[in-house]
C-alpha cells in the first residue's frame, strides 16, 4: 500500500514537471527520478512502466527537444532504466535507443557521456563489438577515453566499459 501511494505522488509531481515548457521545471522532474532510481530502483522502473510508458514517452521528448543540460539529466536516467533487465527491454525496443544513438554524438560533453554510458547499459547483455550498435557503443566510448576528454568523461567512459565487462 505505501509504495502505491509513494509511486502515485512521485507520479503527480515527475509527469507535470515534465510536460512543462519551463526548463526548471522539467529540469526538477528529472532530478527527482534520478533521486528515485538512486534510492529504490525498482519504484523508478515501476514509474517508467506505470501508464504505458508515459515517463518514458516523456523523457524521449525531452532528450530529442530539450537543451542540453536537461538532455544530460535525460540520458542519466537511461542509464538508470539501462541497469534492468527489464529497462534494456524498454529502451531498445523504442525511440529511445535511436535518440541515444543521435545524442552520443552531442557537442556537449555531459550529454555524449550520458548518452555513450546509457547505450553501453543496454546492450551491456548481448554486447557483440562487430554489430552496428556494438561499433557505437565502443566508439562512443573510445571518444570518452581519448586524450583531451574531461575528467567527466574519462569517469563515465570507465562506467561504461565496466557495465559491459561485468554484466
Amino acid at each position: 500500500k505505501d509504495d502505491e501511494l509513494i509511486k502515485k505522488y512521485a507520479l503527480s509531481f515527475t509527469i507535470p514537471t515534465l510536460k512543462s515548457t519551463d526548463i526548471w521545471e522539467q529540469k526538477k522532474g528529472c532530478a527527482a527520478l534520478i533521486s528515485i532510481f538512486m534510492s529504490n530502483k525498482e519504484l523508478g522502473m515501476a514509474l517508467i512502466e506505470d501508464n504505458n510508458n508515459a515517463l518514458l514517452n516523456l523523457l524521449v521528448g525531452l532528450a530529442t527537444s530539450a537543451p542540453a543540460k536537461t538532455q544530460a539529466l535525460v540520458c542519466e536516467i537511461f542509464a538508470n532504466i539501462g541497469n534492468t533487465e527489464s529497462g534494456r527491454g524498454l529502451l531498445n525496443g523504442g525511440d529511445a535507443k535511436t535518440v541515444l544513438q543521435v545524442l552520443v554524438q552531442s557537442d556537449t560533453p555531459e550529454v555524449r557521456s550520458g548518452a555513450a554510458v546509457a547505450l553501453a547499459k543496454m546492450n551491456a547483455v548481448d554486447f557483440k563489438a562487430e554489430s552496428n550498435e556494438g561499433a557505437i557503443v565502443l566508439h562512443s566510448v573510445m571518444g570518452l577515453l581519448k586524450k583531451g576528454s574531461t575528467q567527466e568523461e574519462r569517469s563515465r567512459g570507465v562506467e561504461a566499459v565496466s557495465f559491459v565487462i561485468t554484466d
